[in-house]
């Protein structure tokens, strides 16, 4: 540019047109990432009735962040369901404790505490709770009750609600599949694929449920191609040391299957804990989940009898 008084519009003008655009173009972009200059594009409405169910729910949800005990009663067809309302429940860090229904009826009981019921993080640990409802209403009976504190006195409530298969459904009235990985196992999954190990990935392994001493609900099944060896795996992750020391007692309690844990090292447990066993084990990482060092301990429980 040619020396004399700065004009920004001149400026603007021409670094455009070196990138082929305008420059009020350049201009309206400059501050795209701004809120305040963000533009709405498109909305995507939910259909009458997807909206109508959901406000059942929403206000559900909002009784709950003063729960201070919640249980719940579900059944359901397909085992998938239930897979989905475990992950839930665990990759939102609650801490339920799962229980089957009495030889009369099919289904689980999840007893949960409440926020109100905690010292700390009382807001966020409710928030949980209220965002696990939907995965509860999935399932196709369902019912839940729980102890509110009510209203700037604390007034103690009894809360009861229930259906049959409300959820997730999509705008068009279809139920919607969420068997999503979380992101730190679904980065897991791809490298781990991208290995070539021999052992290859099952993302839908059963529930495993050992009578009066509990269950758990792998995230992975890996399969050895050259035997058919199973693992079982299961990502504890950042959830609780709680969690750990009950997978410790359901292995302790004669759990009949092969299986992995995986656990934070921000947990502060030992991979030792898991030492006597002959079918289990503890993997503890640092920050992201080691390929090799899963392989390592894969091969290791495979050749426990």
């Amino acid at each position: 540019f040619a020396a004399g008084p700065f004009d920004r519009s001149i400026f603007l003008d021409g670094f455009a047109r070196e990138r082929g655009t305008t420059g009020t173009a350049l201009e309206r972009e400059l501050f795209a990432d701004r809120p305040g200059a963000q533009r709405l594009l498109a909305v995507e409405t939910p259909a009458p009735a997807l909206l109508a169910a959901s406000f059942e729910i929403c206000e559900a949800q909002a009784v709950l962040l003063r729960a201070t005990k919640i249980v719940a009663e579900v059944a359901a067809r397909d085992a998938a369901i239930y897979r989905r309302l475990f992950r839930a429940l665990k990759f939102l860090r609650l801490l339920p404790v799962i229980t089957r229904l009495d030889q009369t009826r099919d289904g689980y009981r999840v007893e949960m505490d409440g926020p109100l019921s905690l010292f700390q993080s009382a807001g966020r640990y409710g928030l949980s709770l209220a965002l696990a409802l939907p995965s509860i209403a999935a399932c196709d009976v369902w019912a839940i009750d729980a102890d509110v504190r009510w209203g700037a006195d604390r007034r103690p409530l009894r809360f009861r609600l229930g259906g049959k298969a409300a959820a997730a459904v999509d705008s068009s009235g279809v139920a919607a599949p969420d068997d999503t990985l979380p992101d730190e196992l679904a980065t897991f999954v791809a490298a781990f694929e991208r290995a070539g190990s021999g052992w290859r990935i099952e993302r839908t392994p059963a529930i495993l449920d050992l009578p009066g001493a509990g269950l758990c609900v792998p995230d992975l099944q890996f399969v050895r191609a050259g035997d058919g060896a199973r693992v079982y795996f299961e990502l504890l992750g950042f959830w609780s040391r709680e969690a750990v020391f009950r997978r410790v007692d359901l292995v302790c309690a004669g759990l009949p299957h092969k299986i992995l844990f995986a656990v934070s090292k921000s947990l502060r447990v030992g991979e030792a804990l898991l030492d006597d066993a002959q079918t289990a084990a503890f993997y503890v990482f640092s920050r992201v989940l080691s390929v090799r060092a899963i392989l390592d301990r894969l091969d290791q429980i495979a050749r426990t009898p």
